[in-house]
């Protein structure tokens, strides 16, 4: 695969680089005051989680199922990502 083709596929149809989304993710979180975050380990969602753990309140969990005895996502400012 050449350096063209990797780059081609590292973009989305609009042609924005689709290394771009744990930043704007990120971004919206921030613009709603989310100060919590939950989340799975999981290696697809690594800079986004490295960018909530600089900021946030980030908790592990070591499972989605653990996530469902925290409070509602959006009741204290708080998203669980999984």
């Amino acid at each position: 695969m050449t350096t063209q083709t990797l780059d081609k596929a590292r973009t989305d149809v609009r042609g924005n680089s689709a290394l771009a989304w744990p930043s704007q993710i990120f971004q919206k979180l921030c613009e709603a005051d989310v100060r919590q975050v939950v989340y799975v380990p999981d290696a697809g969602h690594a800079r986004l989680i490295e960018l909530c753990q600089s900021k946030m309140n980030a908790t592990v969990l070591t499972t989605e199922e653990e996530g469902a005895f925290l409070p509602e996502p959006g009741s204290a400012a708080s998203a669980v990502c999984c």
